[in-house]
Order: structure tokens, then C-alpha cells, then sequence
């Protein structure tokens, strides 16, 4: 029956092939990269001194694409010297430096603003009464006239008025793309029209970030309406690595996933290496296609402006040669017909089942293929996306228990070195079908909550595998676990080798879960081996990889063929993290196919290499035990 059922699961691989091919090429080929900055931040260095031709002209040379512009509000436009703002207590002292006094019957005994243009290319009057409308009162204090806006003066200055054509001209002059930022949660009633202006022919870019923590159509639920002005003026949105913003999933898959992933960085809070390798690692390996990069702004504006400046030429210098400094582009539509996923779930199906009959009974075998047969008449009748989560959730699962447990006798450095190929085999097969049953362009750009069942994965099979050798352990015995067994145990003095054990391998699981992941703790030392390994094999492999499963797993298997069975079942636990690990590399969607089959490789090969350090390891301790024991 397994011969016949090994045979499907190739026969399905065969036909999925073209869907590993199509991700592959879809990552391989959307190799641009775009930086980004905002505009108001170049803005701030102009008005320190800084001069406007040299600071746009050499920013865009350093390789700086697009600019970021938001819409003006009262206190922006005050900050960059167009209007004159003043409040209560200030404009007192004009009307009084007017020796007749003109205007002090105009000032009003309320809190608001007073605001007058300087620039009247801003059209002031008509942005204010479009926002503020009745509330805006028209007086004449000191010869000059003024606005007054009843109302907190914190408040009004913080609304929005209208995104500025001029700032949008001088963009585009010098040969820059334009990021609209567009405020959702911060925008009233009253100035709504800064929506339908971000999309004005005359103002819309090809790409728009949302400010704040919603999406457009968030609020009313109004998504389709934003979601056809951006399909019809095939706008990308951009959506913020590590950052949620409401109503962004529903509004993405309206705009059929016309979407760019974004990392932000800011020059003042990091070290320029630290950020430039971070920078790089987005692009390579995380599809990161927009660098939104804030400036330097704090002191001598034109010194800052040439040290913005060489960042940027170092960062591009840096890149890898394959990536270009070009306006991003987004990720073509990639989804399965029913008849690939058909084919992708039976596969998946029958791995399910080869990993359950590997260690249990054939009822059980066909329980669990049953088990996934109706998940998935359930999921064509449904089309509910979580049963493919289960599914997939399911296979990855069994993957490092299926590869690391299904050894057979080992009994030769051949044997060893065919079981670990055996494994690695296994793996692949099981990653295969994760791969294939997640597949689709909302995965490798992260829209939405992706793969869950990342701690499942890390937690089930070293549960499964410490069961599995503490049941291994009694069988070779010959006995079956009984309640006494564990009293007896619970009475046995501890010897040193038993602490010694205890010690390796806490030291092991602490090591374990302090990279375990994104907040794990790593060392100064370990970062810069870490970048080396980068610098000098493109993408490094994964620590706890190469440092614990897979020479674990060597010495495992030496130590069954040296007949010392226990303590190669031993050896057993710490290595299913080497297995759960790799197939874990490849359930983060977003990091394309080939960087982490590059990854795997790296990691099976140098665990060999450390494997072989282990055994030597162990043979010297033996040695020295031996002669220890017989000493004393």
C-alpha cells in the first residue's frame, strides 16, 4: 500500500511543479527596489540653509526615487513660513504697537487662531473655509487681516487642510515619483475632500501610503468605492512591514492585491551600518520593496543635507548587484485553479498518512487521511481559506518528526549519511506541500494574518519526539511505562551525570527559546558573525540549525551505530530543531523560495561539518571518562 501511495505523492509533486516555478520566477523577476523620503523633512533642512537645487538634485543622484508628501495643516504651513499664526495672547501686542489702536475692537475675548498668508499661492481663504466653514470670521487687526477660528488652538492647528500643487510641482521637477501619504483616522467631516483630492488626476501618484492606524473605507465601510479609484488609476498601496492598520487586508484584496511591501528606518535613531545592512536584508530577503527612509535634520543643515547624501550612495554601493535602484513595482496575481489545489491537497493528504503509518498503527493511517479527505470537501464546498491553514498547519508538523524518527538500522558511515540525506529528502517533500497549499501573492506579501501556526510548529514535534524516545527508551527494556516506574524514579539519588545532562541540555532548550522568535536576544559577537556569513555567502544560514539540530542528529545517528542506543535517543530531541526549523524557514511566506533553499542548504551542509566536531567531541570525552571510571 505505501509503494503505491509514495507513488501518488510524486505523481502530485510532478503536476504542482509549475506552481513552485511561477512563485520562484514571480520572486526572482520583481528585483527594484524604491527609497523613499518625506517631503517635509527635506523641507526642514532648506529652511535651516540648506539649498533647495543642490538637496533635490543630489538626493536624487544618491538614488533617493520618490518623495513622500503629506497634506498641509495650519501649523505645517506656519513651521515653513507661508501663513502668520498667532493666538490670543499675541496678538494683543500688535494691536497695541499701532499707536491709533486700529483693530482692537476686532479681537476676540475667545480662544482660536489668528492666521494670515504670506504665500497666497496656498489659496489660504478657500482651504480654510472648505474645513473650518462658518467658523471662519474674516477681521482686520493692525492694517493686515486675519482669519479668526474660534476653537483649541492644539486642535486647529493639527487638522488638515489640502495637499499643496506647488510642493507637488517642485516634486515632479526634479524628476522624482510622489508618495501620497493619506490621513484616514485623523480627517473630519469637514475636510473629507482631502480624500478625493489624493486622487484628483492632477495630485494621484502611481502609490499611497495611509497616515495613521486605518485604511480608506475603514470608517464606513465604504471599501469598494476607494477600491475602484485605485484599480482605475492602478494605484499600489503600500503596507508598513510590522505595522497593522485597520481595513488595509479588506481594501488590498479589492485593489486585487496591487500592493508593495514598505520597511521605515530613521537616520537619527541607528547607526548608518546598522540600518544599511537592514536595509538590504528587507530587499534580499524579506520582499521589502520600499525604503521609506527618514532624513538627518538636527543641526547644521547643509552639512547634514552631504551626510544624507553619502548614506544613500553607501547604501546603494552595498546593495547586491542582482537588486536595482528603480520605482518599485508590485508582485503579479498568483492564486491556484481548483484543479491544482485538488491535486496539492490529495498530495498533501497522502504525506499525512505516510508520516502517521511511520510510527503507528495502519488504522490510524487511514484515520488521518480520512480525517483530511473531509477537510477538504469541507474547504470546496466552503472556500473557507482556514482549512488550508489546517492543512498545511498539519503537514509542517509532521514533517521534522517523519524526517528526523523514520531512521532505520545504522550500522555504517554509509547508513549515516544516507539516513541524513533521507531526512533532508523527507523534509523537502513536506516543505513542498506547505509551499504549494500556501500559495498565493496575499502570502508572500503578507496581507492579513499569513501563516499561524508558527508556534504550533515549533512546540508539537518536540513534544511528539520527547514522548517518542522516553516510549523508545522503555521498549528497548522491554517493558511498558508503569506508574511505579515513575515513583522509583522520583526516589533515585542524582548522580553527576545526570546533572551534567540536566545542564546540556537546559543549556540547550535556554539557547533554544532565547532565539525562538523576532524579539530573540543575540549577541554583539554573534551579529557580526552573522553579517560576515552574509557578506560572504549572500544569506546565512540559521543558527540553531547548524549550532544544535543537525549535529545533534549526526551524533544521534553515530552513536546508534556505535550501539550506545539511549543516549543516540537522546541526541534525538535537540535535533528535531534542526528539522522543525528548516521546514519553519519556509512557512515564512513573505522571504522568497530561493533565498530560503539557499538558507537549507547551507545549514545541512555546515551541520555535517559540526556534526563531525561533536562526534570528535564526545569520542575525546569517552576516552577520558573511560580512564576516569577506571581510575577511581
Amino acid at each position: 500500500m505505501k509503494k503505491w501511495l509514495w507513488i501518488i505523492l510524486i505523481a502530485s509533486m510532478i503536476l504542482t511543479t509549475p506552481l513552485i516555478i511561477e512563485r520562484s520566477q514571480a520572486e526572482w523577476n520583481n528585483d527594484n527596489y524604491e527609497i523613499t523620503v518625506p517631503y517635509h523633512e527635506m523641507d526642514q533642512l532648506i529652511r535651516g540653509g540648506a539649498k533647495q537645487e543642490r538637496l533635490f538634485k543630489g538626493l536624487r543622484k544618491a538614488g533617493v526615487t520618490s518623495v513622500s508628501l503629506m497634506p498641509e495643516t495650519i501649523d505645517s504651513l506656519d513651521k515653513s513660513g507661508k501663513i502668520l499664526v498667532l493666538e490670543q495672547e499675541e496678538i494683543i501686542p500688535l494691536v497695541m504697537s499701532d499707536s491709533e489702536n486700529k483693530g482692537l475692537n476686532a479681537v476676540k475675548d475667545k480662544d482660536g487662531l489668528y492666521i494670515s498668508d504670506i504665500d497666497s499661492s496656498i489659496k489660504l481663504k478657500e482651504n480654510l473655509l472648505k474645513v473650518f466653514e462658518d467658523r471662519v470670521e474674516e477681521v482686520t487687526i493692525g492694517g493686515r487681516t486675519f482669519f479668526f477660528i474660534e476653537g483649541s488652538p492644539e486642535i486647529i492647528e493639527d487638522l488638515f487642510l489640502s495637499y499643496s500643487q506647488k510642493q507637488i510641482d517642485l516634486i515632479k521637477k526634479y524628476d522624482y515619483s510622489i508618495v501620497l501619504r493619506i490621513p484616514v483616522d485623523e480627517i473630519v467631516e469637514t475636510n473629507k475632500h482631502i480624500w478625493d483630492q489624493a486622487f484628483d488626476t492632477t495630485t494621484a501618484s502611481n502609490k499611497v501610503l495611509f497616515y495613521g492606524s486605518e485604511a480608506l473605507g475603514y470608517k464606513d465601510e465604504d471599501y469598494k468605492k476607494w477600491a475602484d479609484q485605485l484599480k482605475e488609476q492602478n494605484i499600489s498601496l503600500l503596507t508598513i512591514e510590522q505595522y497593522s492598520q485597520k481595513g488595509l487586508e479588506t481594501l488590498a484584496n479589492l485593489n486585487d492585491l496591487n500592493v508593495i511591501r514598505l520597511r521605515s528606518f530613521d537616520l537619527e535613531k541607528k547607526p548608518y551600518e546598522e540600518i544599511t545592512e537592514e536595509a538590504i536584508r528587507a530587499v534580499k530577503e524579506r520582499n521589502i520593496r520600499v525604503l521609506y527612509i527618514h532624513l538627518l535634520t538636527f543641526g547644521n543643515a547643509e552639512k547634514l543635507a552631504e551626510e544624507n547624501m553619502e548614506f544613500f550612495n553607501h547604501l546603494n554601493d552595498s546593495m547586491p548587484d542582482r537588486f536595482k535602484n528603480e520605482e518599485a513595482t508590485t508582485f503579479p496575481k498568483l492564486d491556484h485553479s481548483i484543479w491544482e489545489m485538488a491535486i496539492v491537497l490529495l498530495g498533501a493528504t497522502i504525506f499525512i498518512m505516510l508520516s502517521v503509518g511511520q510510527f503507528l498503527k495502519k488504522r490510524w493511517m487511514v484515520l488521518a487521511g480520512a480525517g483530511t479527505v473531509l477537510l477538504a470537501v469541507i474547504y470546496f464546498i466552503s472556500e473557507i481559506e482556514l482549512i488550508i491553514k489546517l492543512v498545511a498547519l498539519g503537514v509542517a508538523s509532521l514533517t521534522p518528526i517523519f524526517a528526523a524518527l523514520s531512521y532505520n538500522k545504522v550500522d555504517s558511515w554509509r547508513a549515516v549519511l544516507f539516513q541524513y540525506l533521507k531526512a533532508g529528502l523527507i523534509s523537502f517533500i513536506g516543505i513542498w506541500f506547505v509551499v504549494s497549499l500556501l500559495y498565493g501573492t496575499e502570502y508572500f506579501l503578507h496581507v492579513g494574518e499569513g501563516f499561524r501556526g508558527v508556534k504550533v510548529l515549533y512546540l508539537m514535534p518536540i513534544v511528539v519526539t520527547v514522548v517518542y524516545v522516553i516510549g523508545a527508551v522503555y521498549k528497548r527494556t522491554k517493558r511498558n511505562i508503569q506508574l511505579g516506574d515513575v515513583v522509583s524514579l522520583l526516589d533515585r539519588p542524582i548522580k553527576y551525570w545526570h546533572l551534567l545532562i540536566l545542564v546540556v541540555v537546559g543549556a540547550v532548550l535556554l539557547y533554544y527559546v532565547s532565539r525562538t522568535g523576532n524579539a530573540g536576544s543575540v549577541s554583539t559577537l554573534e551579529l557580526t558573525v552573522r553579517q560576515k556569513l552574509e557578506e560572504l555567502l549572500f544569506v546565512r544560514p540559521r543558527t540553531k540549525e547548524v549550532l544544535i539540530g543537525f549535529p545533534f542528529y549526526i551524533l544521534g545517528l553515530y552513536l546508534f551505530m556505535r550501539n550506545y542506543l539511549k543516549l543516540g535517543l537522546l541526541c534525538m530531541i535537540p535535533s528535531i530543531i534542526g528539522w522543525l526549523s528548516l521546514v519553519n524557514t519556509f512557512t515564512h511566506l513573505h522571504i522568497p523560495l530561493y533565498i530560503s533553499l539557499l538558507r537549507s542548504i547551507y545549514s545541512l551542509s555546515f551541520g555535517i561539518v559540526i556534526g563531525l566536531l561533536f562526534i570528535g567531541v564526545f569520542n575525546l570525552g569517552n576516552r577520558y571518562f573511560s580512564k576516569w571510571k577506571a581510575r577511581w
